[in-house]
């Protein structure tokens, strides 16, 4: 497997906005082996700028080409499955998966570009998840959850997607010394593996909400 890690460290720093006005001539050219096209522009710009304050948190993400393996996995998983953990997770159109340590009472909450939140509830209902299923594996359910939309099934809405976590129960066990660390893995039929990682420090989220604001949010990403 090949990994390339991108580190953001927390920030202050000046951003400039820009206004601009534009005059645009085009010129289409079509490409003779696809049906895109190659757009030339000549631009006139007037920009008006103005300075603001941004600040960034510190988001770690991993983006990897992998082969799916059964190596960790007591049995063979089949071709649209992959290997998380010990358990071979069907990835469909598309699969979320989180996962956590120490083991505590944690959830997987996704928030698909519709607005619809997906968690552990009772409904069964794909239509409710806007076409997925939640799954909860391990004792107590307290090792994984899974989000997937099932290969015969709806695809996935297209647009930006929330992961975050709900954290129903803390431990005595996890401190600044031994933080809770939480994993989301996101994997496509292609192979293409995205995983985000935050740690927390004495974690406490009851609530089931999901928004790129979320104190939980583990990270986001962008289907297809």
């Amino acid at each position: 497997m090949t990994t390339t890690k991108t580190t953001t460290t927390t920030t202050e720093m000046t951003t400039t906005k820009t206004t601009t006005a534009t005059t645009t001539t085009e010129k289409m050219t079509a490409s003779s082996s696809t049906t895109s096209a190659i757009r030339a522009a000549t631009t006139k710009k007037t920009t008006t700028n103005m300075t603001t304050r941004k600040t960034t948190r510190k988001v770690t993400t991993t983006t990897a080409t992998a082969t799916l393996t059964t190596a960790t996995c007591t049995r063979s998983c089949d071709s649209q499955q992959t290997c998380i953990q010990g358990y071979c997770l069907d990835i469909g159109h598309l699969l979320c998966a989180l996962t956590w340590s120490p083991s505590i009472d944690a959830y997987l909450v996704v928030t698909t570009p519709t607005g619809k939140t997906i968690y552990d509830i009772t409904s069964r209902d794909s239509s409710y998840f806007d076409g997925a299923l939640f799954e909860g594996y391990g004792l107590n359910y307290k090792e994984l959850d899974t989000v997937y939309w099932p290969i015969d099934g709806s695809l996935p809405p297209s647009g930006t997607y929330y992961v975050c976590s709900a954290i129903i129960s803390s431990s005595s066990i996890i401190s600044s010394k031994n933080p809770l660390t939480i994993t989301s893995h996101i994997i496509r039929p292609s192979g293409v593996v995205l995983t985000m990682t935050r740690t927390f420090t004495f974690p406490t989220n009851k609530t089931f909400v999901c928004t790129k604001n979320s104190s939980y949010l583990i990270g986001s990403f962008v289907y297809p």
